[in-house]
C-alpha cells in the first residue's frame, strides 16, 4: 500500500499526477488559513496553464468524524443533524467530513468568478488517497442542506467551516492509458 511520510511528499505526488493528465502547472502558492485558537496552517494551491486552481488541504492525522451526538452540545445539535442526515445520503458509508474555512471558500469563488475553475483536494498522506471536487458543487451543497454554521464553537472564534461529506468527494484516479491496436 502506497503512503506518504508528509503532507510535503503528498502535495509532490499530486502535482506529478496533474502533469500525468496532461495538465501543465503554472504556479504553486502556500495559503494561510486559520486553524482556530490563534494558530494557523499552510494550505497548498496549484495553478495549471489552463486555469484550474487545486486548493489542496491535506490530513495528516486522517479522517474527521463527526463526535456522537449524544455528547453534542444543545447549541449544536441542529448541526449535528445536518451533518448526520448530509453524511448518511452523500457519505457513501464514509463517516467523515471534509471542509475548509469560510474565507479560503469564497476566495475560490472569487478565482472562479475570475476565469479559473477551482477544485477542493483533501488529500491523506497515510493512505495515499487523493479525493477531490469542484468548488463551487461544494459550496451549493453546503448551502443547499444548511451545513455552514451560524453559531458554532468555531464561529465565536472567527473560524466558520465549511464541511462536506468526504465521501461525496470523488477518488482522484490515474489516468488510463490505451495505444491503439490494429486487430487483423
Amino acid at each position: 500500500m502506497t503512503s506518504y511520510n508528509n503532507c510535503t511528499e503528498a502535495v509532490l505526488a499530486f502535482s506529478q499526477l496533474l502533469e500525468q493528465r496532461g495538465l501543465h502547472l503554472s504556479r504553486k502558492e502556500k495559503v494561510k488559513a486559520y486553524a482556530g485558537d490563534g494558530r494557523y496552517v499552510n494550505e497548498d494551491r496549484i495553478f495549471t496553464t489552463t486555469n484550474e486552481v487545486y486548493h489542496i488541504k491535506c490530513r495528516p492525522r486522517g479522517r474527521w468524524i463527526p463526535k456522537d451526538s449524544t455528547s453534542v452540545s444543545p447549541l449544536g445539535k441542529e448541526l449535528d443533524l445536518r451533518y448526520k442526515f448530509l453524511i448518511g445520503i452523500f457519505g457513501a458509508g464514509d463517516p467523515s467530513l471534509s471542509g475548509l474555512n469560510e474565507d479560503t471558500m469564497i476566495d475560490l469563488l472569487l478565482l472562479e468568478e475570475g476565469g479559473h475553475t477551482p477544485y477542493l483536494v483533501t488529500i491523506f498522506p497515510q493512505t495515499a488517497e487523493f479525493l477531490w471536487c469542484h468548488a463551487f458543487e461544494a459550496y451549493n451543497l453546503i448551502m443547499r442542506y444548511g451545513t455552514l454554521p451560524q453559531m458554532s464553537f468555531q464561529g465565536m472564534h472567527g473560524m466558520t467551516l465549511c464541511s462536506i461529506p468526504t465521501g461525496w468527494m470523488k477518488k482522484w484516479a490515474r489516468p488510463l492509458v490505451g495505444y491503439p491496436t490494429i486487430s487483423k
